[in-house]
């Protein structure tokens, strides 16, 4: 067995997408860097040590070990040992031990194992019949805290993030203008803007975009083509986006930024669609359409 230590983004994206020797790829970066792993490499297992930060996209899979910090973002796959800080996001997957702490933030996240000690921290109102959907197995050991309360759109601000329809950024920049509020953010690397009009927000990769989605957010719009829909009815994945949008408002970066990394079907069924976005903007005023 092979082992490479990694302290920089730039040396883990310098490194081969398969090895002929079984590799440990660890991770040891400072404290103030997040490192990004985007993809499952051949024959290779990514290891979190110290206190380094790691943010696991798309089916990547991470194991965390001592004090490190994971986002789990889209498929990937996290298995927490010792003190380790875990927040679960989209539709990754985690198993921890030896005390992690967790913060469910989707649900749609899965806990196969939640064990020795470790506690779960649901960050949104649930039920106990939710949470059992989303932990499969629990030690008696392992402790589960419901409906943590949830931070003000303020308070976020103030600690130099954005919540904008369910969506966390980190605040880059905060312009103020007659009738609207523009910032430009940063999640999971990547740059974008907000424009905030009263309490309506929309979100695009540039100024431009998010306010023409502004625009088509507040505007009225026409859905008679989705009325004739039931719960039953298959669409077109694009098709079905289109109707999620109208019907709701949603805005194209935030309907992409939802669908990325996610393995959707080319059909779907309205009842999908409703069980796909539980939990995030739009949902139920999709959901009371088709009531």
């Amino acid at each position: 067995m092979k082992t490479i230590v990694v302290k920089t983004q730039a040396g883990l994206d310098a490194l081969p997408d398969a090895f002929t020797e079984f590799t440990v790829i660890e991770i040891r970066s400072p404290d103030n860097i997040w490192l990004k792993v985007t993809k499952a490499r051949d024959s290779s297992q990514v290891v979190a040590r110290d206190s380094s930060q790691v943010v696991a996209l798309d089916s990547s899979q991470v194991v965390a070990w001592g004090s490190s910090r994971v986002e789990a973002w889209d498929s990937s796959r996290v298995e927490a040992w010792g003190t380790t800080s875990i927040h679960l996001y989209g539709q990754s997957t985690l198993s921890a031990f030896f005390m992690c702490t967790v913060f469910v933030k989707s649900l749609s996240a899965k806990i196969e194992h939640l064990a020795d000690k470790s506690t779960a921290k649901f960050c949104f109102d649930t039920t106990s019949k939710v949470v059992k959907n989303i932990i499969i197995k629990k030690d008696r050991t392992a402790h589960i805290e419901l409906n943590q309360k949830e931070l003000s759109y303020e308070t976020y601000l103030k600690r130099g993030h954005l919540k904008a329809d369910g969506i966390i950024s980190k605040v880059l920049s905060h312009k103020k203008f007659k009738t609207i509020e523009v910032f430009e953010v940063e999640r999971r690397f990547e740059k974008s803007f907000v424009v905030k009009k009263g309490q309506v927000f929309s979100h695009g990769k540039t100024i431009k975009e998010a306010k023409e989605s502004l625009k088509y957010k507040i505007s009225i719009r026409d859905t008679s083509e989705f009325k004739k829909w039931n719960l039953k009815t298959v669409a077109t994945q694009a098709k079905m986006i289109e109707a999620y949008r109208v019907i709701t408002g949603a805005c194209e970066f935030g309907v992409r930024d939802f669908c990325q990394g996610k393995k959707l079907p080319s059909k779907l069924s309205v009842a999908n669609v409703i069980e796909l976005t539980d939990g995030k903007y739009g949902n139920e005023k999709f959901q009371e359409f088709f009531k």
